[in-house]
Formats: structure tokens, sequence, C-alpha cells
């Protein structure tokens, strides 16, 4: 069964679509759990947070949510066919109510809570959202 409770996120640096090495125990811990459920299909979800337009944040959470299947598919063997890709854009903040950067203390640190690429059980006809 699937849990997607027990699945991690993966963060990113400001504007960024590159995996930060820190996260590779966590994308290899998603492969074992797929590799140990062979029916389990996840959709991986990208996000920003809600500095930059909209438009702009939609297709910076495609391609991290591309980066991050890519990844699994590429260095941990896992079917592309199991991922889907998936993207909010600025739309479903972990942390919401933030200012654009006035330099408030601790802003940055929720913001970047915001900037990530989590995964969700997903259900059948569900498919890859098309490129914003």
């Amino acid at each position: 069964p699937c849990d997607d409770s027990k699945l991690p996120n993966v963060l990113f640096d400001l504007g960024s679509t590159k995996i930060k090495p820190d996260f590779e125990g966590q994308l290899s811990a998603v492969a074992q759990q797929m590799q140990a459920n062979p029916d389990m299909r996840l959709c991986v979800v990208g996000h920003t947070d809600n500095r930059g337009n909209a438009l702009t944040n939609s297709r910076l959470s495609w391609k991290r949510a591309n980066e991050v299947a890519n990844h699994l598919v590429d260095k941990h063997g896992v079917p592309r066919s199991r991922l889907i890709v998936q993207y909010a854009g600025e739309d479903q903040p972990v942390v919401g109510g933030l200012s654009d950067g006035s330099g408030r203390k601790g802003i940055d640190a929720q913001h970047a809570l915001n900037r990530r690429v989590d995964f969700k059980c997903c259900m059948d006809g569900q498919f890859d959202m098309p490129k914003p």
C-alpha cells in the first residue's frame, strides 16, 4: 500500500532546479520503497515559493518535478511509467502568508520550505501535466 505521509520532500535553492547532494539519501529511500512495492505509482509534484510571477513559478515547479523524476529513473532505475510529473507553482505552500523577501529574519527559511518537490500516491487515471 502507498503511504505518502512517509515520503520525503526535496528542497531547492531559490530559482534552482538542481538537486542538492543532501537529498540523495531521501531519493534512494523513495526508489527502495518503489522497488519493494511494484504496483506503487507516485505523483512527483513541484512547488515554488511566492517570489516571482505565476507563470515563471509554474515553469520552475514543472522543471523541479521533472528533475526529480529523471533522477529516480537515471540513478535508481525506477521505471518512468510509475512516475507522474505534476506541478503547483506557488499555489500549495507549506508555509503561507510570507512576504516577498523584505528581509525579516526567518522569512527566507520559511520560503525554503515552499521550494520543494513532494511525493503523493497516484491513482489510476492520473497523468503527467503538460509543460506550462
